[in-house]
């Protein structure tokens, strides 16, 4: 009787993901290299996602996108009618309501979909070092299915993006974190434990991984996983156009604001790629081909259509 083979190719996660969650993540990445499907640099980057979970793209976007994308939303939160919602928290109570400026000083204020109202927006989500590194990872076209803009520093703690953003396989999507200006140390900038997207998910009371029941000791637990894991954690103070892109399984938040004078002005995008679809479903008439050779459809219905 011949031999049962020795190996067989897996996923580091059950739920599966790219091709750079599984086991022979960086022997592909060879491949890809030698059949010259990516440069040097491309190669460093991806190796550095395997590995790390992250990676971030200096002046990926343009200064001048940039400013665009912040005049827009001075645009629309001063729409009337409005054109998008924003969601906050107030007295222990989760809002959402239709876009206004006075919202975005409430305590973990975002204007969402911005992406959905704004080719300014979309042009940025979409820049060329982006959509390549997100093509690269996807080998589909990308899917921006949900923006979140932010003027100041979130401070949300230390969470994991496949539990409260829902894609049907959750662990292929990805985020991108644009910086709307130079973030400087004490305007709640954001945190995030490289390495991390190797750990285990959470389960929840309900067995799932999707966020459910009693939240209270969610964050300290995957602060605790991180540490016993040997992870240290790095904020990000990136200069203006800078973009950090992350894995769904990364840990990451905010950190406390201890400059109140200090906006922290960013533009947060998920993607999934075609094919996949997040939750709750999109009807196909709310996916739009853009000129930036991907799709938009929006989590939460603006209030406008693009």
């Amino acid at each position: 009787m011949a031999d049962s083979p020795t190996q067989k190719t897996r996923f580091k996660n059950p739920y599966g993901g790219f091709w750079t969650d599984l086991e022979t993540g960086l022997d592909l990445l060879d491949g890809r290299k030698a059949l010259g499907w990516i440069d040097d640099d491309e190669a460093d980057l991806l190796a550095q996602w395997i590995s790390q979970g992250y990676v971030i793209i200096p002046q990926a976007v343009p200064g001048a996108v940039v400013d665009s994308v912040n005049r827009e939303i001075g645009r629309v939160l001063e729409a009337q009618p409005a054109v998008c919602r924003t969601s906050f928290w107030r007295d222990g109570v989760k809002h959402w309501e239709a876009a206004a400026r006075e919202h975005m000083q409430e305590e973990e204020a975002k204007l969402l979909d911005l992406h959905m109202v704004s080719e300014a927006a979309r042009q940025a989500i979409f820049s060329p070092p982006v959509h390549r590194f997100l093509t690269l990872v996807f080998e589909r076209l990308p899917v921006a299915f949900q923006s979140l803009a932010f003027e100041n520093g979130s401070q949300q703690p230390t969470h994991c993006d496949v539990a409260f953003v829902h894609v049907d396989s959750p662990r292929e999507f990805i985020a991108s974190w644009i910086a709307l200006e130079d973030i400087r140390p004490g305007s709640g900038e954001l945190h995030y434990y490289p390495g991390s997207h190797r750990l285990p998910d959470v389960t929840f009371a309900d067995g799932n991984i999707w966020a459910s029941g009693d939240l209270s000791d969610y964050s300290a637990k995957l602060d605790k996983a991180a540490t016993a894991a040997g992870l240290r954690l790095q904020r990000f103070t990136p200069g203006k156009g800078d973009v950090l892109l992350w894995s769904s399984g990364l840990y990451h938040g905010g950190t406390r604001r201890t400059r109140p004078d200090l906006t922290r002005k960013s533009l947060v995008t998920h993607y999934c790629p075609q094919g996949r679809h997040p939750h709750p479903p999109v009807s196909p008439g709310r996916i739009h081909a853009t000129r930036h050779q991907g799709f938009v459809c929006a989590e939460s219905t603006p209030l406008m259509s693009v």
